[in-house]
């Protein structure tokens, strides 16, 4: 199953470091409301007791926003890519 989340930035730049952090947040955020006890045990225990999250992330991409060389920049027209071997009626997304 492949899907995705429109987000908003400010523009400005992301520091690097939380690139992929902002994407895992907005994943649980996104799993609790739809299915709690899933969230909390990959967040907790990973998939089967395993440090594995079988949720698969891109990180963030802002199509409009400005290009500096070094800089990962934010806008607010942002899409974040999710993949995941998860049927769609287990996670009821």
């Amino acid at each position: 199953m492949r899907f995705f989340a429109d987000v908003a930035g400010p523009e400005a730049p992301l520091p690097w470091e939380y690139v992929h952090g902002v994407v895992y947040a907005v994943v649980y955020n996104v799993l609790r409301t739809q299915n709690p006890a899933l969230a909390t045990q990959l967040h907790n225990n990973g998939w089967a007791s395993s440090s594995l999250r079988p949720i698969g992330v891109s990180p963030p991409t802002f199509s409009d926003a400005p290009r500096y060389p070094g800089v990962y920049m934010m806008s607010p027209n942002g899409r974040i890519w999710f993949g995941s071997p998860f049927p769609t009626w287990l996670c009821r997304c």
